[in-house]
Order: structure tokens, then C-alpha cells, then sequence
């Protein structure tokens, strides 16, 4: 069976149930402190291996935004768009393509948190072997609805409304290990998590491991000694109460990079997700750009 990309798999979620579907709001929004720049953006770009073989490249981009008009897709909608108006919050975009190997294979997904770290809407988009998946997320006072799109036509039974509850995809999860406060002996985070595509509870839980460290030659300079390579990270591990999901870890760097090498010109990025582990597939930090934000 053909592999889809962890950071994509709520679109395919009733075939391949492998991801982090859904989890309610932070209950410890007290470990959650803002890592990202005041304004502009911070843009990392992975490498993408299927074991030992490299087969694609995944970027995910932090915007921090503060009254600022946005506007994403919307296939329920009959501009086929939706616009917020004056958004305050982070602006999370996740991009994806494979080579040749999975048939050039791709995918995106936008998510829009607020400053409270609760999602407010999302889009995903994927092709695989020309057929084009889409999943949104929306909410309104009382409910959080979903809806399933293949190739541009509502999905039989794709549509799912829960009730009181708030939904975060995947790279979400990152962003709020990201965002906790990873130095805390004790650490410690849990979810009441309904799916979204069936409504059933999952649990999710994520927990420090342990001290690591991690070697990426993209993020050195040529010629740098082999003992200052290294760069102290925590590593976390995401536990899921289903039978079916691969197992989860994330290695986060303990202090801020500052990488001034032949591609790489950025100083006190904070929190910077290194690697990112599922089953057989892992990414590696290649690339960080910091942006400043637009007059």
C-alpha cells in the first residue's frame, strides 16, 4: 500500500487512519508561550525519507499576523473562498511533493489559530495518482463541521458536525510542542481528541522522552569538525489510543539557532523542529528562513 504523507493523512483518514485527526482545546494553556517572530514569518523546509531513501520535500511556514485580511479556500462556499476580514493569530501553511517514485505526488494545508492557540479554520488539499482530496474545517458558536471533498464533489457521508469541541490537524500538534514549554521536567501534554471524520474519541498524549542530539549537515558550515555538528534537542513522543496509528517523535533544539552558513542567515530562531518521526518515514530540517512582515 502506497504511503501518504503523515503531515496530509486527515484527507484520507476513513482509508489510511494513520494521523493525528483531531484534538479539543489546550487544557494546560499554561505551558504554551509564543516561540514565533513579533511579524513576518518563519519558513522550514524538510527533507522528506522513506527509510534511508530520500523521496520528496515538506516546508512549514509559522505567519504571525495581527489584523490582517486573509483569504483561503473554500469548496463549500459558492465563491470558493473564504475571507477573514481582521485576523489576529498565526497563519500556518504546510506544503508537500514527492518525486517521481509516488507518481509526483503533492499536497497543502492552511490552518488559522489564534493567539490562544484555537484553530478557527482549516483547508487541506492533496493529489495523489491524479486524484484530488480535499478536507475543511469550520466552526461556528456551538460546532465544529467537516466536510470531504473528491475531486471537487462532496464525499458520500463526509460531512460531520460535532459539538463543543475544536480540531487540530497535524502540523497544529507540532506547533503546539513547539509552543510549550519544553524545558519542564514534568512535561506533560493530553488531549480529549474526537476524530474528524467519525466524531469518536481518541486520546492523544505527548511526552518528553528525553535529551538528544542531533546531527544535520545542512544546518553547519563545510568543514566544521564532526564534535560541533551536533545540536542539543528534547525529543517528544506522541502516543495514540488507537491500534492502527505508526508511532510519533519530534526532536525540538533546547536553545535558539543562530546559523550563518553558505545558505542559511538567520539568528535566534526559537524552538526549531529538527526532525519529525513516522513509522518508516521521517523529515529533516534542510532550510530556515526568517521574513519580516510587509509594510
Amino acid at each position: 500500500m502506497k504511503k501518504i504523507i503523515l503531515i496530509a493523512l486527515i484527507l484520507i483518514l476513513a482509508a489510511l487512519p494513520l494521523t493525528i485527526a483531531a484534538c479539543s482545546r489546550v487544557s494546560q494553556s499554561d505551558m504554551l508561550t509564543n516561540p514565533y517572530v513579533t511579524e513576518g514569518s518563519e519558513v522550514f523546509t524538510y527533507k522528506m525519507f522513506h527509510n534511508d531513501d530520500e523521496v520528496g520535500t515538506m516546508k512549514l511556514t509559522f505567519r504571525k499576523v495581527a489584523d490582517a485580511a486573509i483569504t483561503l479556500p473554500d469548496p463549500t462556499a459558492e465563491s470558493k473562498v473564504k475571507i477573514f476580514s481582521s485576523f489576529s493569530g498565526t497563519h500556518l501553511t504546510m506544503t508537500y511533493a514527492l518525486n517521481g517514485v509516488f507518481n509526483d505526488d503533492s499536497g497543502s494545508s492552511e490552518v488559522l489559530y489564534d493567539n490562544a492557540y484555537a484553530p478557527l479554520y482549516s483547508y487541506k488539499k492533496e493529489t495523489t495518482s491524479g486524484k484530488v482530496r480535499e478536507l475543511v474545517v469550520r466552526y461556528d458558536a456551538k460546532y465544529a463541521y467537516t466536510y470531504r471533498y473528491e475531486d471537487g464533489i462532496i464525499a458520500d457521508h463526509a460531512e460531520i458536525k460535532v459539538k463543543n469541541t475544536t480540531h487540530f490537524d497535524n502540523e497544529m500538534i507540532y506547533a503546539v510542542v513547539r509552543a510549550s514549554g519544553i524545558s519542564q521536567a514534568s512535561y506533560t501534554l493530553s488531549f480529549a481528541s474526537p476524530n474528524a471524520l467519525t466524531s469518536t474519541l481518541e486520546t492523544i498524549s505527548i511526552s518528553k522522552v528525553g535529551d538528544a542530539k542531533a546531527t544535520i549537515d545542512d544546518l553547519v558550515s563545510t568543514g566544521t569538525p564532526e564534535d560541533e555538528k551536533a545540536i542539543p534537542c528534547y525529543t517528544f513522543r506522541l502516543s495514540i489510543s488507537n491500534s492502527y496509528a505508526s508511532p510519533y517523535a519530534i526532536s525540538v533544539a533546547k536553545e535558539p539557532l543562530t546559523i550563518e552558513n553558505e545558505n542559511i542567515h538567520v539568528s535566534n530562531v526559537k524552538k526549531a523542529i529538527l526532525r519529525i518521526d513516522e513509522g518508516e518515514y521521517h523529515y529533516v530540517l534542510k532550510k530556515i528562513e526568517v521574513t519580516e512582515a510587509a509594510e
